[in-house]
């Protein structure tokens, strides 16, 4: 799914969140988000083994991140849980307030594996789009959407601000999802979500921005599903 340019939330505090279900326990890499150029990209998802992957390059500066355990977490590897399963992906990003590097988190489920990754601040707020839109279950490679998801997504989510780890655990709510819509327990941050794609239309390639903010785009000629969380 295609959605709009969000250059200016990449370059700010944000959270990207979303779940996901693999058809294949051998996950084939999969990455979401956008590449502009080698000094410009954002993309994170999945490695050949099942290994959660992050890098985001501003003005020709990268940080990189690949995950040691398995995608829930757990640390088993994928022959000791059922890759089956839906699983909660969700990075942030906090534009210090002052002159600090800016740092980012990563977690799957309600587990945090990195919280130490680090840019200098100038590096991000220079992050640039080329004004190529982000992209959800494949990556915007300028203008052509590849490393496609073999699997399920849904409950896609941007926020203009980064989610501390109470919120993602209040999100995950132990694997049964909750609306990003309204504030639950220690999820309190409804008001700062800029993005949510729940997919409930059920069929078009037109897809509800809850938000009401920017609608999505079906590419790819994928299908819907009844499947969901929980």
């Amino acid at each position: 799914m295609k959605i709009d340019d969000i250059q200016t939330i990449l370059r700010g505090s944000f959270t990207i969140n979303y779940w996901v279900r693999l058809d294949d326990s051998t996950p084939t890499w999969t990455t979401n988000g956008i590449y502009n150029d080698s000094d410009n990209s954002m993309q994170f998802g999945l490695a050949t083994s099942g290994n959660f992957q992050f890098s985001f390059d501003g003005d020709g500066t990268a940080i990189a991140f690949t995950g040691a355990g398995d995608l829930d977490g757990s640390g088993t590897g994928l022959s000791g849980n059922s890759q089956s399963d839906w699983i909660m992906i969700t990075l942030t990003a906090t534009l210090d307030s002052g002159s600090s590097d800016s740092t980012f988190a990563f977690y799957t489920n309600a587990n945090a594996i990195s919280t130490d990754k680090t840019l200098a601040k100038a590096k991000h707020t220079a992050f640039a789009t080329g004004g190529f839109v982000f992209s959800f279950g494949g990556r915007n490679n300028r203008g052509t959407v590849n490393n496609n998801l073999d699997g399920n997504i849904t409950e896609c989510a941007i926020w203009n601000t980064a989610l501390d780890a109470d919120a993602v655990t209040a999100l995950y709510n132990a694997g049964s999802p909750i609306s990003a819509l309204s504030d639950h327990g220690n999820y309190d941050n409804s008001t700062a979500l800029v993005r949510y794609y729940n997919f409930d239309q059920g069929s078009g390639t037109t897809i509800t921005d809850k938000t009401g903010n920017a609608n999505g785009t079906l590419v790819g000629n994928p299908t819907y599903s009844e499947d969901y969380p929980g």
